[in-house]
């Protein structure tokens, strides 16, 4: 196994840096490796009919063998594929371990990749007698009471922390993860988690694949660290708890980790915990256990199953904020009958009828509003009413907005517009004079009309004076400054358009200050 397994480790976090300076390998951790880390081969040589298991490290004759064969080491009785020491080509793999060691009650772990050259010249092989193994450390980790950190090694930077601990997702493509059980055996017995019940979590867990135990147990006994309350709930069967915390997944408030005792921590009776701990109930049952006990139902264990089931008070909470959890229920599993419906879509036509209902201003602490006989009937006539108040309400602000750019138009013509004997310049007047301009003149002239609307800016119209009517350049003014005055297709401004646009800014725009004010100003006016 390579010696120089710190070579790349020697910048970045300090604590990281001291970590790997205490830790060494433990004995027979090479064997350990060959053993469950990787797949076995038997490699062979056709020409001598000698063959080496990558597994045990010893060579055997070998006779009428073919590549990719199935086979069995007389050594180690281990099966494995055969491989033609000329036909092994770019044969490299990978895998990663994690070692554990202890300093005092602190437990340490280190996260190495390995490469195994199962590549390497046959005489190579012969000559050392063994496939070589290849390490790099590529994660950290300690672990104290109340306290837990990991460093991640980076190529450019070195060892730095991370926010939270995990196993790099990238390993996944880079072959098994598994953990050394001597050292993580040994290292538990006498660390501040001896107690925690890690080795049976992992149990639970190593039916997963690789990454997912690993990280699931990295992650357990991170969080036993922060909170010793895990311990308890893990001992107690509380496994879904565990699992959501482990997860991050919501905890919906159900119970209050900074509490070291188990009745303050969940908040209720001790007959009440027992009830959840027979159930292995999860935090979201936990936390409608809690709800309903504080509404007066006290329910049972079938009750909250059924409950559970059928709605997520974390995604109901507007319609809880009308009612209770058993009211709700009751009433979700009446709709569900009446109309064969699906649950989550019984939850969002309620909160639509809700939502509605609240906008019309109907009265909801009346039950007949809030639970109605027929719901489907009930939720038709609300949206009807409240489709056609959305009409009336947009009718009137349109009617109202209009009135506004009237009169907002009608002071922009009073204090800007001008002419001369060859072009005039007045304000555009309306969205529909905004598209006309830029389909004539093939500009985007009409995406503006929200600015100008909110008296942001202001859009003016050039006209030849012999052509009035006919769309010529188009002018956009904002805060006394022209922002820009395009023709058709962009075009920028003639010498003789640029001269009368830049009168009529210094004449009228800027001159006389009592008279004109800026575009913006009027906005605020109006």
């Amino acid at each position: 196994m390579s010696k120089e397994l710190y070579s790349n480790t020697k910048h970045g976090n300090a604590e990281a840096i001291a970590i790997l300076g205490a830790h060494k390998q433990p004995r027979g951790i090479e064997k350990y490796i060959r053993e469950n880390l990787f797949d076995n081969y038997i490699i062979y040589d056709g020409k001598t009919d000698k063959g080496f298991c990558t597994k045990c490290q010893k060579f055997f004759d070998v006779f009428d063998v073919k590549h990719n064969r199935d086979g069995m080491c007389p050594h180690c009785k281990m099966a494995g594929k055969y491989k033609s020491k000329g036909l092994r080509k770019s044969m490299v793999e990978y895998g990663s371990i994690l070692v554990f060691f202890r300093v005092g009650e602190t437990i340490h772990a280190i996260l190495q990749l390995i490469k195994r050259r199962t590549d390497a010249d046959w005489d190579c092989i012969l000559k050392r007698g063994e496939v070589p193994l290849e390490t790099t450390v590529v994660a950290v980790y300690s672990m104290d009471q109340g306290r837990q950190s990991m460093y991640e090694h980076g190529t450019y930077f070195g060892w730095a922390s991370t926010n939270s601990m995990y196993i790099p997702q990238y390993l996944e493509n880079w072959g098994r993860v598994i953990i050394h059980m001597p050292s993580f055996t040994k290292s538990i017995k006498e660390s501040c988690l001896k107690y925690a019940g890690v080795e049976a979590f992992y149990e639970r867990w190593r039916r997963q694949p690789y990454r997912a135990s690993v990280n699931a147990v990295i992650r357990f006994m991170a969080i036993n660290a922060k909170y010793p309350q895990i311990e308890y709930l893990s001992k107690l069967g509380f496994h879904k708890v565990v699992d959501s915390k482990l997860c991050g997944a919501s905890t919906y408030k159900a119970l209050n980790w900074n509490k070291k005792n188990l009745k303050e921590m969940f908040g209720l009776e001790t007959n009440d915990i027992k009830l959840l701990q027979g159930i292995n109930a999860s935090l979201h049952q936990i936390a409608i256990f809690k709800r309903c006990l504080k509404e007066g139902w006290h329910l049972t264990a079938a009750e909250l199953h059924a409950v559970d089931e059928a709605m997520d008070i974390n995604n109901e909470r507007s319609i809880l904020a009308q009612t209770t959890v058993k009211e709700w229920y009751k009433y979700k599993q009446k709709i569900i009958r009446q109309e064969k419906g699906v649950n989550y879509r019984v939850r969002s036509d309620y909160e639509d009828y809700l939502k509605e209902m609240k906008a019309l201003g109907y009265d909801l602490t009346d039950k007949y509003n809030l639970f109605p006989p027929d719901f489907k009937k009930a939720h038709e006539r609300v949206s009807k009413i409240y489709r056609e108040n959305q009409q009336k309400i947009s009718e009137q602000a349109v009617e109202k907005e209009k009135k506004r750019i009237e009169k907002y138009v009608a002071k922009l013509k009073k204090t800007y517009e001008f002419e001369d004997s060859n072009f005039i310049i007045r304000p555009a007047t309306s969205r529909q004079e905004l598209i006309n301009e830029g389909s004539i003149l093939h500009h985007c002239v009409a995406s503006y009309y929200d600015s100008m609307a909110a008296g942001r800016s202001a859009i003016f119209f050039i006209r030849m004076k012999s052509s009035p009517d006919t769309p010529f350049y188009t002018l956009e003014l904002k805060d006394k400054e022209i922002r820009q005055c395009r023709g058709t297709h962009n075009s920028n401004m003639t010498v003789d358009v640029k001269e009368f646009v830049d009168r009529w800014h210094k004449e009228v725009v800027l001159a006389k200050k009592k008279r004109t004010k800026a575009a913006v100003e009027i906005a605020i006016a109006v």
